[in-house]
């Protein structure tokens, strides 16, 4: 079947038996597949993004409250003798903390692999995008080093030896590896958000494209034989609301060109 963008397929299931005096043929309810449209697939990656900005959110304020949580560690270790209760409870939230921010990277690069395979499989975006997202994944698995996981254990080891010296020592190395960390997810958010500033213009080309060729099939129906005035009407109707839609596109990629670019951002606004 070659189906395309709105298009519909209708069928049923027939189930019979191996009656020997005669099949006994059962008929189902009459099932409807569509084939997604532009906006369809288009809406699923926002979908796919939006999600991927929440995580970016939660993290930066989770690693703000690790940052507090350490701070106020070193504080209480400086004027302590030993490690007590409340100190170990305040690292086992520390600890418990970065890991739920690790779990959210991994969530991370998993929606990621959802929006680079939906783009290819579709032709949704450029080659070049495409292998923007290869660089996310690659920077997402760097983010999380080995040295940072080393030191995060060896804290909980030293908290349960109660070596106050070494645990602090540990902890100073903990704070510094937390910044760098901090440092690399900023990078990413900024990758992101210019990576989905691209996929907004990507947008705007594949729908204006979707659009020419809608146009050029009806002024060809119009100029047949045996055009029907009807269906054209109807398929006129769904160019004015994909442009409308293309309406909204542009300015969404005007907005998120604003933060990389303002001369592609005035250029959209121009269009």
């Amino acid at each position: 079947l070659n189906l395309a963008t709105q298009d519909e397929m209708h069928f049923t299931v027939n189930v019979s038996d191996n009656n020997s005096f005669g099949a006994s043929i059962i008929t189902s309810q009459i099932f409807i597949g569509k084939y997604p449209t532009l906006e369809d697939l288009f809406l699923e990656m926002e979908e796919y993004e939006d999600n991927i900005n929440q995580h970016n959110e939660d993290i930066v304020g989770d690693i703000d409250e690790v940052q507090t949580l350490i701070n106020d560690l070193q504080l209480e270790l400086l004027k302590s003798d030993e490690l007590g209760w409340e100190e170990k409870n305040k690292l086992d939230d520390t600890i418990k903390e970065m890991e739920n921010i690790f779990n959210q990277i991994e969530e991370i690069s998993e929606i990621i692999d959802k929006v680079e395979e939906k783009a290819d499989k579709n032709d949704l975006i450029s080659d070049d995008l495409i292998n923007k997202y290869d660089d996310f994944q690659n920077l997402l698995e760097e983010i999380i080093t080995p040295e940072l996981r080393d030191i995060m254990e060896k804290m909980q080891q030293h908290s349960a030896d109660m070596n106050l010296e070494e645990l602090l020592s540990e902890l100073n190395n903990f704070e510094q590896s937390v910044d760098e960390f901090e440092e690399q997810l900023d990078r990413f958010i900024d990758m992101f958000e210019q990576a989905i500033a691209e996929q907004k213009i990507d947008e705007m080309i594949k729908k204006l494209e979707s659009m020419l060729i809608k146009q050029q099939d009806i002024i060809n129906e119009l100029n047949s034989d045996n055009c029907n005035l009807k269906n054209i009407a109807s398929e006129q109707r769904q160019i004015e609301e994909e442009y409308n839609n293309f309406q909204d596109v542009m300015k969404d990629a005007e907005k998120f060109s604003e933060k990389i670019s303002d001369s592609t951002s005035k250029m959209i606004n121009e269009l």
